[in-house]
C-alpha cells in the first residue's frame, strides 16, 4: 500500500511539474495557429530552441547557486565573455578540437571563479558590491587581451562541433546529473544547504561557510563558462564588451529561476530550473514566431517576473481565501436548503 501511494504520488508530482511547460507550449501552439505562422523556424528552429534552453538553464544553475546562498554575482555574464576570449585564443593555437576546447572551458571558468570567490572572502565586502568591481575588472581583462577583437574560430571547424542537437543534449544532461549529485549527494551539498535554510544556525554548529562559499564561486565559474562556449561554438564569434555590457546574461537567467520556483514545489530544485528554462523557451519562442519585437518580448517576461512574485508571496492567502469562500457557500447553500 505504501509503494501503491508513493508510485502515485510520484506520478502525480511529475504531471504537475510537467503541467506548466505543457501548458506554455499548447498555448503558443494555438496562438502560432490563430496567427497563421509555424511555431519552429523551418531551418534549424530546433536547434536554435535547443541552445536558448541550454544557455538559460547553465545560467540559471550559476545564478540559482549564489542567489539561494544569499549572494547576487554580477559578474557571472563578464567571467563568461573572458573564460570565451582565453579559451577560444588557447584553442586555436594549440589546434584544439571542440570536446578539449570544451574541457578548456570549464578550467579556464573554474579558475575565474576562484579568482573572483578569493576577492570576496578576502575584502570581506557584500558579494554585490564585490562582483560589480570583478565585472568590470574581467570586462577590461577581455577587451585588453584581445585588443577589443574578442575571438573569432568560425574559419576553425574543429571547434564548431559543440552545439548539434546531440551534443547540446548530452551537455545539459550531464550539467543536470552533475548538479542532481552534487547537491544531494556530497558533503558540499549537505553543507550547502544548511546555509541556505539557516546560515547562522549552520556557522555555529561549525560549519566552515567560507570554505562552501569559495566551492561554490569556483562551481558557478565552470558552470557559466559554459554559456561562453555554448556562444563561442553557436555564433563562431565572441566579442569583448566592456561598462557591464555582460551583465544581461544574468538578468535573462532570472525568468527560468522564478518558474523553476514555482515547479521546485513538485520535484527536485535543478529538474525544476531546466523546466522553468524550457517554458521560458518556449514563451520566447512563440512570440518570436508570431512577430513580436524583442523589447516587447522584454517587456512580456518583466510582467510575468512581477505575476511570479506576486503569486509566489501571495498564493497561499489567496488559497485560504477561496477555501473560506467556498466554506461559506456551502454554509449558505445548506442553510438555503
Amino acid at each position: 500500500m505504501n509503494d501503491a501511494n508513493r508510485v502515485k504520488r510520484l506520478l502525480k508530482n511529475a504531471g504537475l511539474s510537467l503541467a506548466v511547460p505543457v501548458a506554455t507550449l499548447a498555448l503558443m501552439l494555438i496562438i502560432c495557429e490563430l496567427k497563421g505562422v509555424p511555431f519552429w523556424a523551418e531551418q534549424g528552429g530546433f536547434r536554435a530552441f535547443l541552445y536558448a534552453v541550454c544557455m538559460s538553464a547553465f545560467s540559471a544553475f550559476a545564478l540559482g547557486l549564489h542567489l539561494f546562498a544569499g549572494r547576487f554575482d554580477f559578474s557571472l555574464g563578464a567571467t563568461a565573455v573572458l573564460a570565451g576570449i582565453i579559451s577560444g585564443r588557447i584553442a586555436i593555437e594549440t589546434g584544439m578540437n571542440s570536446f578539449t576546447m570544451l574541457l578548456t572551458f570549464v578550467g579556464v571558468g573554474a579558475a575565474l571563479g576562484a579568482v573572483s570567490g578569493v576577492l570576496y572572502l578576502l575584502f570581506n565586502l557584500p558579494p554585490m558590491i564585490t562582483s560589480l568591481g570583478v565585472a568590470l575588472a574581467y570586462e577590461g581583462l577581455g577587451y585588453g587581451i584581445s585588443s577589443g577583437k574578442g575571438v573569432n574560430i568560425s574559419l576553425v571547424p574543429e571547434l564548431l562541433g559543440g552545439t548539434g542537437i546531440t551534443p547540446m543534449l548530452l551537455l545539459l544532461g550531464a550539467g543536470l546529473v552533475i548538479m542532481y549529485v552534487v547537491l544531494n549527494f556530497t558533503r558540499f551539498g549537505f553543507n550547502y544547504r544548511a546555509i541556505q535554510f539557516g546560515q547562522k544556525i549552520a556557522v555555529d554548529t561549525g560549519l566552515n561557510e567560507k570554505t562552501n562559499a569559495f566551492v561554490c564561486y569556483m562551481m558557478c565559474g565552470a558552470l557559466v563558462a559554459m554559456v561562453g562556449f555554448l556562444r563561442l561554438s553557436y555564433n563562431g564569434t565572441q566579442t569583448a564588451q566592456l561598462s557591464l555590457g555582460t551583465s544581461a546574461a544574468v538578468f535573462s537567467a532570472m525568468l527560468p529561476l522564478f518558474i523553476g520556483g514555482v515547479v521546485a514545489r513538485f520535484c527536485d530544485q535543478n529538474i525544476a530550473i531546466v523546466l522553468g528554462c524550457i517554458t521560458t523557451a518556449i514563451i520566447s519562442q512563440g512570440l518570436a514566431s508570431i512577430g513580436v519585437t524583442l523589447q516587447q518580448r522584454s517587456l512580456i517576461t518583466s510582467f510575468l517576473m512581477i505575476a511570479i512574485l506576486m503569486y509566489s508571496a501571495n498564493g497561499e492567502r489567496v488559497k485560504a481565501w477561496l477555501a473560506k469562500r467556498r466554506l461559506q457557500r456551502v454554509a449558505a447553500a445548506s442553510v438555503a436548503a
